[in-house]
C-alpha cells in the first residue's frame, strides 16, 4: 500500500495511514455492505470499496464530494438507513465529535446485522484532553476502560481493542500541554512529499506493531442479539 498524502500534513498523515492500514486487515472479507460513517474524504472506504459495497455518510458534503459511490450528507444525530442493514460500521474518530456519544453508538447498533462488527477509532486517554481537541471540536476524549463498559451497554461485545499512534505520542504532549501551537493542524508540509519513504516506514510500523500506549485507540465492537441495557 502506498503511503497516501491525505491531509498534506505529515502528523496527520502519519495518523491517517496508519488508520488504514489497520483497518484493511481487519476488513478482509469481501461482497460486504459497510457503512463508512463521518467518512471525512472517504480514504477509508475507497480502500475497502474494492472489494465491498460501500455507503458514504459524512455531515460535510464539501469534503464527499468527489467521492464515486453512494453517497449521503447526514444530521449527525439522525442516521438515515433501516436498521440490520450492514455487516460493518466504520466510524473512525467521530464520537469524541458528537455531543451524545451514546446515542450515535445506540444507532450503530441498530444499523448492523447480528454479528455485524462496528470499528470504532477514538483520541485516547481523557486526561489527554486539552488544546488539540478543542481546536478540532473534540467534547472528550476516551479510555479504554470506561468505553468497553459504554460498548457493552450499547449492546456490544467487544471483540478487539488496541493503540496505535505511539511514534506521536509524546511530541502530542509537548504540543499539547507546553508549545499550544496550531502549526501541526493547519496548512501543509513542504516537506511530506520528500519524506514519503520515511514516513510509510513509520506508518507500517505503527499499525503492525502493538504498544500498550498510543494516541488513538481501536476497537472492534460485534453486535449480539442483546439489546442495548437501556431498551425496553
Amino acid at each position: 500500500m502506498k503511503f497516501q498524502i491525505v491531509h498534506n500534513r505529515i502528523g496527520s498523515d502519519i495518523w491517517a495511514n496508519t488508520r488504514l492500514r489497520i483497518m484493511k486487515k481487519l476488513v478482509q472479507d469481501k461482497g460486504k455492505w459497510i457503512l463508512d460513517l463521518g467518512c471525512g474524504r472517504g480514504y477509508v472506504g475507497k480502500e475497502l470499496q474494492k472489494n465491498n459495497r460501500v455507503v458514504f455518510a459524512e455531515i460535510d458534503a464539501e469534503l464527499i464530494k468527489d467521492i464515486k459511490g453512494m453517497r449521503i450528507i447526514l444530521d449527525a444525530n439522525k442516521l438515515p438507513f433501516k436498521n440490520e442493514v450492514f455487516d460493518y460500521v466504520i466510524c473512525a474518530d467521530v464520537l469524541e465529535h458528537i455531543k451524545d456519544d451514546k446515542k450515535i453508538l445506540r444507532n450503530i447498533h441498530g444499523l448492523l446485522k447480528k454479528g455485524g462488527k462496528a470499528i470504532i477509532a477514538l483520541p485516547a486517554y481523557s486526561k489527554l484532553y486539552g488544546h488539540h481537541d478543542e481546536l478540532i471540536g473534540h467534547y472528550r476524549r476516551y479510555d479504554k476502560k470506561e468505553f468497553v463498559r459504554i460498548a457493552k451497554e450499547a449492546g456490544f461485545k467487544v471483540k478487539y481493542a488496541r493503540y496505535s499512534l505511539s511514534f506521536l505520542f509524546f511530541p502530542f504532549i509537548v504540543n499539547q500541554f507546553m508549545v499550544k501551537s496550531n502549526k501541526a493542524y493547519t496548512g501543509k508540509s513542504p516537506l511530506e512529499k520528500k519524506l514519503l519513504p520515511l514516513l510509510w516506514i513509520i506508518s507500517w510500523i505503527e499499525a503492525n506493531i502493538k504498544l500498550p500506549f498510543g494516541l488513538n485507540i481501536l476497537f472492534v465492537l460485534e453486535k449480539t442479539g442483546e439489546k442495548f441495557k437501556n431498551e425496553k
